[in-house]
């Protein structure tokens, strides 16, 4: 379509369909992000594209406000129960100064004009973490839902409302120590009790990078070399002592001034982050650290906390971006199916690409994997969501990856 085509510089990472201007069809909502535009780039300004009614889509670049963040997710809810449908759009990177916090929005509909209430709606401020997926739930059953989210350096969050606005209670929850680089939440009800559990998809446990409460993957970050970019140094744990990931040629590339320090790579391979920077140099650097990658369903005990399980070990292979409850065999209960993998990854470091996608099964207690062979599944490449759809009333899996043609799956119907 040449509306499409017209915005083909930006890139797209997540997409809403949704009636923005309450006439009875679907519109749609296109979340720009990415980190190769720089900050405040016109490229990264999200889109809105109307719906005639026939199918033909026409962008209002006056509907929703200037805001250039590099987005990650969008989802709707009705912040003012007003009827109509406002949205939450998380922001994942501030393009050029990472691990900098970026801000996400909340964006109120009136009549299908947007205005920006994130400082009215947010009870401190917007910039609460590098958001990648949202999903709003009512995990207490008191009838009004919770936004739960997921992203990098940072806990499963949960933000409820308070006095109108949405407020931090993720350590209320239980959740604030789990600090994991996590790239997907769902919420579903996995062992029927009635009350919604999350699952949450992190980096796994198929990689050069290691971390637990004792040994944590960190990351040092302030502009060392003064030329007015952010200079992140990340590091893990080899044999009980924490060294940076970057070779000395990368490290020393990026920053001239430590080839005076380092004239030789045997020093350097010894070299922990105290070796390599002054004391002076680390006061005032930015600290981050991540204590667990493993997936991990949280089981809402009803009383206002989760109960934590890792997912199975056949799951850990890759990333994982997606869970979704479906029926798999047709017998009338949802299995769960989860995705992932991610091929965007640094040249030094292999991409992640292990995982064939994993169908899983509640026996009451916790989750056993259904063997590939049993489903007929086979969710590789770079798998990036998986969406329930029905057509001709028969029930479907569409699989999304990126920067591939979709895939179709049916279930297995029961004799």
């Amino acid at each position: 379509s040449t509306v499409f085509e017209a915005d083909k510089a930006s890139e797209d990472v997540d997409a809403l369909f949704f009636d923005a201007d309450g006439d009875g069809d679907m519109d749609l909502y296109v979340v720009s992000g990415g980190n190769e535009f720089p900050l405040n780039d016109v490229r990264l300004q999200d889109r809105l594209y109307i719906n005639d009614g026939t199918g033909n889509f026409v962008r209002d670049k006056k509907a929703i406000p200037s805001v250039y963040h590099s987005g990650g997710v969008v989802v709707p809810f009705d912040h003012d129960r007003d009827g109509d449908v406002d949205l939450f759009v998380g922001s994942y990177v501030t393009p050029g100064r990472y691990p900098e916090m970026p801000q996400s929005t909340l964006l109120e509909n009136n009549n299908g004009q947007f205005t920006d209430q994130s400082n009215n709606w947010f009870s401190e401020n917007s910039s609460i973490g590098m958001i990648n997926d949202a999903v709003f739930t009512d995990l207490n059953n008191d009838g009004t839902p919770e936004l739960v989210l997921s992203g990098e350096w940072m806990p499963i969050t949960i933000l409820g409302l308070e006095n109108g606005k949405w407020a931090d209670q993720t350590s209320s929850y239980g959740l604030d120590k789990n600090i994991g680089w996590w790239h997907s939440v769902s919420a579903m009800d996995v062992n029927g009790d009635g009350y919604q559990d999350l699952i949450a998809g992190n980096l796994g446990l198929n990689s050069i990078f290691k971390a637990s409460a004792k040994e944590p993957t960190t990351l040092y970050y302030k502009d060392f070399d003064n030329n007015k970019s952010i200079d992140p140094i990340l590091c893990t744990y080899v044999e009980g002592e924490s060294y940076p990931i970057l070779n000395r040629d990368r490290l020393l590339n990026h920053m001239v001034f430590l080839k005076k320090r380092f004239t030789r790579y045997a020093p350097y391979a010894r070299a922990k982050i105290e070796d390599i920077f002054t004391e002076a140099e680390l006061k005032d650097a930015g600290y981050l650290e991540a204590n667990n990658f493993e997936h991990t369903v949280f089981i809402n005990n009803g009383k206002g906390g989760f109960e934590t399980q890792s997912l199975p070990f056949e799951t850990q292979w890759s990333v994982l971006n997606t869970a979704i409850s479906w029926d798999l065999d047709g017998d009338g209960t949802t299995e769960v199916i989860v995705g992932g993998n991610y091929y965007g990854t640094d040249a030094e470091f292999s991409r992640y690409d292990a995982s064939i996608g994993t169908a899983l099964k509640w026996n009451g207690t916790h989750f056993d994997v259904i063997p590939a062979k049993d489903t007929g599944l086979m969710l590789d490449g770079n798998l990036r969501h998986l969406k329930p759809i029905t057509i001709d009333g028969e029930q479907k899996l569409l699989v999304i990856r990126n920067n591939e043609q979709f895939s179709l799956f049916g279930n297995n119907k029961a004799n």
